[in-house]
């Protein structure tokens, strides 16, 4: 997920469907399902943290990046799924437990500092696992199909690309 807490996804998820594996994915799902599906739940995650701090930030030209991201979010969760559609596969989000430790994970983080600097920290810090686990995903799938393998590969350039416009803030 975005990956503001990724590391939370992976803890959590792991308890959510113990028939699946990592992720929740099922073990009998192909490659390019399975890649598209965690591209999904990857978006779909960095899409609720930005819309949770959009609701926190203060800094205009913040909540603009923010605004920007949401949307590049928004864009690749909407082709993951329409993907998984096409392969008569459930666009899975994440489970209710992931999301509300994701939500209580950001409030706690935004206790102490809620400036622009310790959200692009936050965000930073998220877009890294993300770019880690992306990477990950498009190495363990070598099988799936171009369309999948470009779209992971277009979520990892834009968590590069979130980092670089988030330093600036930092």
């Amino acid at each position: 997920m975005n990956h503001a807490f990724l590391s939370l996804y992976i803890s959590f998820s792991d308890g959510e469907n113990k028939k699946n594996d990592w992720k929740g994915m099922d073990y009998n799902m192909d490659e390019t399902t399975k890649l598209f599906q965690f591209i999904y739940e990857n978006a779909t995650m960095g899409k609720d943290t930005i819309k949770h701090l959009l609701t926190v930030t203060e800094e205009k030209k913040m909540e603009d990046l923010l605004t920007d991201q949401l949307s590049a979010y928004g864009e690749i969760s909407d082709q993951a799924r329409r993907e998984l559609e096409k392969r008569n596969a459930k666009a899975e989000k994440v489970g209710p437990l992931t999301k509300m430790s994701s939500d209580i994970m950001i409030d706690f983080n935004l206790i102490k500092d809620r400036s622009s600097s310790h959200l692009a920290e936050m965000m930073t810090q998220g877009s890294t696992m993300g770019i880690v686990e992306i990477t990950k995903q498009l190495r363990q799938c070598p099988h799936a199909d171009t369309q999948a393998h470009k779209l992971g590969n277009r979520l990892l350039k834009m968590e590069e690309t979130k980092i670089e416009d988030l330093k600036a803030y930092l």
